[in-house]
């Protein structure tokens, strides 16, 4: 972020070609991000108008006076130390309203089968576009399923979102990688545990559950 613009917004058709995104900004620096600097790696050939932005963004990076004894973090604008508190992500999460979730979106994210904070998180309008939270009622809705089971539908969508979350965290933050596979396991364990917790009536084991889920719901196709 340069005085409050974020490069990665304004220059986002380069950074969607770009192919070293996790790059620091001293790496970037010191590649050279000039407009012939080796810092620009891109997947494919750029088209002139496309040169014409990174000329653009070359215009803005060289006014950058880098300080190089201190190191590349991250700014957490919640927080006046500018670190990242919990506390200040639950407060901001709790304080936050919006006017644009519909009734039904509402009620399919307040779930009590679903932890707190898998709720705020998908509550929290920034984090999901409202076509996103769309699909969450058509998955439940698409086939007329009865109230119950289109609730456990919704969990299930949930799960999904919520790992998909945190493996979109662990690439970007740890730089680690599940395979679908992994991934697909992760919504079937985290799914199974939110139901025995909250199901008295939910007695199938989890091998049960990780063959085949839809026969467990009591729905067959």
């Amino acid at each position: 972020m340069i005085d409050g613009l974020i490069l990665k917004n304004s220059f986002s058709c380069l950074f969607d070609l770009a192919t070293n995104k996790l790059a620091t900004v001293a790496e970037m620096y010191s590649s050279g991000w000039g407009v012939e600097g080796e810092a620009w790696q891109w997947r494919r050939r750029l088209l002139a108008w496309e040169e014409e932005k990174v000329q653009e963004c070359c215009d803005i990076l060289s006014s950058i006076v880098l300080q190089p004894n201190h190191l590349d973090r991250w700014i957490w604008h919640l927080h006046a130390s500018n670190s990242y508190k919990v506390t200040s992500a639950y407060n901001h999460l709790l304080t936050f309203t919006s006017n644009n979730l519909s009734a039904t979106h509402m009620n399919e994210i307040w779930k009590k089968e679903v932890p707190l904070k898998i709720s705020l998180f998908l509550g929290y309008q920034l984090v999901l576009p409202e076509n996103v939270l769309d699909h969450l009622y058509q998955f439940g809705t698409f086939s007329g399923f009865s109230n119950s089971k289109r609730s456990t539908l919704n969990l299930i969508w949930l799960s999904c979102v919520w790992v998909i979350w945190l493996e979109r965290n662990a690439r970007i933050f740890h730089q680690k990688e599940a395979s679908f596979n992994q991934l697909l396991d992760k919504v079937k364990l985290q799914s199974y545990w939110w139901l025995k917790a909250n199901r008295p009536s939910f007695v199938f084991s989890y091998h049960s559950w990780w063959l085949d889920p839809l026969p467990c719901l009591g729905i067959f196709m």
